[in-house]
């Protein structure tokens, strides 16, 4: 009996630790090491992953109820397309043009590898060793990610775009950071999560939201 009721209560105590840690707003002056708590981040993403499973199938569900899903999929993702997005290349220069192919590239590869991998390969999509140094502007970069974000299809939230752009930017010689931050709502008491990136300790993507959250990890 009390072994049944020891593994009943592991995953309320492991969640239990996981809420004394991360607290309900974060301090400015951040945790003591950024390098400290890799797995705290995991076990952060993996409870999140799980939330947005149960809120997906009950919406697909519902759906169904009303309408085919695959069809309400299509009609969601149409309304989603801008208007005259052609039009709006079209008056790109030919560098922005291959800059933002380049973007839906990366960014659709850091989708595809937050959904299959384990977090802790797909959170070092990023870590890519340095090259020389390049042309390209941070402040172009950030752009072109958050210009193709808003045009693909699939998942694409703060995560995906911090490791594109944590990748894009190494690649052309920047030292860029991504930072992995928690918090528990201060309404409902929810965990929530999020990432930004940050060069020379200026974030460039995803700041705005930063100083809600308590840093748990750091990927350089």
């Amino acid at each position: 009996m009390k072994a049944r009721q020891a593994k009943e209560q592991r995953p309320v105590n492991r969640f239990g630790k996981l809420a004394n840690i991360v607290p309900a707003r974060a301090s400015k002056r951040g945790p003591a090491t950024a390098y400290e708590q890799p797995e705290l981040a995991r076990l952060v993403h993996q409870r999140l992953l799980a939330a947005e499973r149960r809120t997906a199938t009950a919406d697909l569900q519902a759906n169904a109820m009303v309408i085919h899903p695959c069809r309400a999929m299509i009609l969601t993702e149409m309304e989603k397309v801008p208007a005259k997005p052609l039009a709006k290349l079209r008056r790109l220069n030919p560098e922005r043009r291959r800059l933002l192919a380049r973007a839906c590239l990366i960014l659709s590869a850091a989708s595809a590898a937050v959904a299959l991998l384990p977090f802790r390969r797909a959170v070092r999509f990023g870590c890519v060793p340095r090259r020389s140094r390049s042309d390209l502007l941070i402040e172009d970069c950030v752009w072109a990610v958050a210009a193709a974000a808003r045009r693909l299809p699939w998942r694409t939230l703060c995560i995906e775009q911090g490791l594109a752009v944590q990748r894009m930017l190494r690649r052309s010689g920047t030292d860029a950071l991504l930072h992995y931050g928690a918090r528990h709502d201060p309404v409902s008491g929810a965990l929530e999560a999020h990432v930004w990136v940050s060069v020379d300790g200026q974030a460039v993507i995803g700041g705005e939201d930063a100083r809600h959250y308590a840093e748990v990890a750091c990927y350089p």
